[in-house]
């Protein structure tokens, strides 16, 4: 009887755990509130934001010269001198500004379409996150509701044991259910908090530990969307890759005019002591003799065709990304609103075989197995909710539709 008294206490402990911690320590949040406090807290889109900066500012210095020099000189010779003040101006690069500033042009594209899809694979881990986290909850708690049933069960079946009208191997048996359903919620209570600290860390990554739960879910499955087969937007990665390719391209051209770096222009003011002074003019070149850049140019070609092969392959999986979520979500969506309206058509059976046991018109083992069809139906509930909207978020992202922008006719 003590052990039976404590697994029942256990078991009404580990039923309020959750709900205590709530009250607590766990905040309620929206999809789309998530969604903003992870774009505006994550680590990722802070880089990425970064290097969109940095594009631009290498845009801006490849627009730049190199600034002159000015250069004073006084030679003293025995009586005699001469001064010199000279200018000069370096012209390395004059004859790749214009490649360079293209590539520099095509670097900013990159990064802008890197970002972005830094959002859109945020976005979706969020949403990932938020959907397992509410149906983590939300199966723990028909756990509940159904280990309640079964402890109300226990202490009904002890008092007709009692009063001689229950044999102890029924008794025994609801015990060791009722043990069985303790046990199980430890595990969901720990499965639920690791859940809503996953979600935690995406959307308040500055708070360790936080663990946020979603205040709400759609009852409904989505139906499926009119613009499905029509073209797709178009993946951010792919520009990022096309644009890379373009970058790459542009500066093949700067490793044919590197032949002249190192060229300058200068000119000055010449005066003697002996009262003549004038003007002079220089050119400094480099003959492209022991180097005529052949090197470099195909260091640049060769680069050129590592972006296009990366390209390619950029295309192909987000092609067949779109491909397979595209067809997951075809055959998802319908056959999720008709299993769900299957699965909560069977709502009730539990509360009906518990009345049905007390009138002894069922047995202790259609009771126990009606409980647990009971579990896997709630189970099934809230993976088919949950996995439905995976489906049409993971679609979004698969098409290249960018974070929070809404779907035709959703």
């Amino acid at each position: 009887m003590r052990s039976t008294k404590m697994t029942m206490a256990l078991l009404a402990f580990l039923m309020l755990l959750p709900r205590a911690e709530a009250q607590e320590r766990i905040e309620r949040i929206g999809l789309d509130d998530a969604l903003r406090r992870a774009e505006e807290n994550s680590p990722g889109k802070r880089r990425a934001s970064a290097l969109v900066r940095r594009a631009e500012a290498l845009a801006e210095v490849s627009k730049s010269f190199a600034n002159p020099a000015l250069e004073v000189t006084h030679e003293d010779l025995d009586g005699y001198s001469e001064s010199y003040v000279t200018l000069r101006q370096d012209l390395s690069g004059l004859w790749a500004r214009s490649a360079r500033g293209r590539s520099a042009g095509y670097g900013v594209r990159e990064a802008e379409a890197s970002a972005r899809a830094v959002d859109a694979a945020l976005a979706l881990e969020v949403q990932r996150a938020f959907g397992e986290a509410w149906a983590a909850e939300r199966t723990l708690e028909e756990a509940r509701r159904i280990a309640e049933v079964i402890v109300s069960a226990v202490e009904r079946a002890e008092r007709r044991y009692e009063e001689g009208d229950l044999s102890g191997m029924e008794v025994r048996r609801l015990r060791a259910e009722g043990a069985a359903y303790a046990r199980l919620l430890t595990g969901m209570t720990a499965d639920m908090a690791a859940k809503q600290a996953r979600l935690g860390l995406l959307v308040v990554p500055e708070e360790p530990g936080a663990r946020l739960a979603p205040s709400s879910f759609p009852e409904a499955v989505p139906t499926v969307p009119a613009t499905v087969g029509r073209s797709a937007f178009g993946r951010a990665e792919v520009v990022a890759a096309s644009a890379a390719l373009e970058r790459r391209r542009a500066l093949e051209g700067v490793g044919a005019s590197g032949l002249f770096d190192g060229t300058s222009v200068l000119g000055g003011l010449k005066r003697q002591s002996d009262g003549q002074d004038g003007l002079f003019l220089g050119l400094s070149m480099p003959l492209p003799v022991a180097d005529r850049r052949a090197g470099a140019r195909s260091v640049a070609v060769e680069a050129s065709r590592i972006a296009e092969a990366e390209l390619d392959a950029v295309r192909l999986r987000t092609a067949s990304e779109a491909v397979v979520a595209e067809t997951t979500l075809r055959a998802l969506l319908p056959s999720a609103e008709r299993a769900l309206a299957q699965v909560r058509g069977a709502a009730g059976l539990l509360e009906s075989a518990l009345a049905s046991y007390e009138e002894a018109e069922t047995s202790l083992l259609e009771l126990i197995d009606a409980a647990r069809t009971e579990l896997e139906l709630a189970i099934m509930e809230a993976e088919l909710r949950r996995d439905a909207w995976m489906a049409l978020y993971t679609w979004e992202w698969a098409r290249g539709t960018e974070p929070g922008q809404e779907v035709e006719d959703r």
